[in-house]
């Protein structure tokens, strides 16, 4: 009977427990255990203070943050050998991040989700189990996408930029933010306004001539 019993207890304290293990060193110079996100959507943000591409994806969290401020993050860094408090309280403030920052000081988090490059998210649900994970720069959009998928589409998120104003960052907002896309979108309407202010015409194309 003691024997079911203590199986019993243990089989409810499995069912409890929270997926990620181990501790990390927070911006206030203590360790915490990941367990303290238990019960709530978790994002880990895996970063260095010297991930120049980690400060953008920064805005992004900041826009889905200001449109779930019930979703919890955590900026770590992966590269403790680098990294101490002063830096990590250096990118957040330059950046104006208002969740918490640290350090995966002894690796406890690389160790069960290894980091392949930088940034790169991580989104975990309630028990602490991975939903999806990214590993290059993440619009916010696509980490929302991911939450209502996981809430079935309940308490869907409207994303609004850092000024409050809701906005679209789709694949057209995401073109017209990169620096190629708007190289040669400039040069094609260079390109258009030389032809119509000389009134040249375009040189056909080899083989077009009849």
């Amino acid at each position: 009977m003691s024997t079911i019993l203590i199986i019993l207890m243990f089989q409810a304290f499995n069912v409890n427990a929270y997926s990620i293990s181990g501790q990390y060193l927070s911006e206030d110079n203590n360790y915490y255990s990941f367990d303290k996100f238990q019960g709530n959507l978790f994002i880990i943000d895996a970063t260095a203070s010297w991930c120049s591409g980690c400060e953008i994806q920064l805005e992004y969290l900041i826009t889905l943050k200001k449109s779930a401020p019930d979703i919890q993050i955590l900026s770590l860094s992966i590269d403790p050998e680098y990294d101490d408090v002063s830096k990590m309280l250096k990118l957040k403030n330059d950046n104006g991040a208002t969740w918490e920052f640290g350090i995966d000081e002894n690796s406890d988090f690389q160790n069960q989700y290894p980091v392949s490059g930088l940034p790169s998210i991580f989104l975990f649900n309630e028990q602490g189990n991975l939903i999806k994970k990214w590993g290059s720069i993440t619009p916010a959009t696509e980490i929302a996408k991911a939450i209502n998928e996981y809430r079935g589409g309940q308490s869907s998120i409207e994303l609004a930029d850092n000024n409050g104003n809701t906005k679209s960052e789709g694949l057209i907002g995401e073109l017209v933010k990169n620096p190629m896309f708007q190289f040669f979108a400039i040069f094609g309407l260079l390109t258009l306004v030389y032809f119509k202010v000389t009134g040249k015409k375009e040189i056909p194309a080899e083989g077009s001539k009849k």
